[in-house]
């Protein structure tokens, strides 16, 4: 979920208090539901890209 609120934009304590909001991948894809980046995280793992 915190990668995903991260890809989102969405600032979160969290994501605030690690810094997270300051990366360049911050807010990249503003437009995605948790559901879609999730799913796109799922897709990148399975194909061995990154997890």
């Amino acid at each position: 979920m915190h990668v995903a609120s991260v890809l989102r934009g969405h600032a979160s304590d969290q994501v605030v208090a690690r810094g997270h909001d300051k990366l360049s991948t911050f807010g990249l894809l503003p437009n995605a539901s948790v559901a879609e980046v999730r799913g796109y995280i799922q897709q990148l793992t399975a194909l061995g890209c990154c997890g």
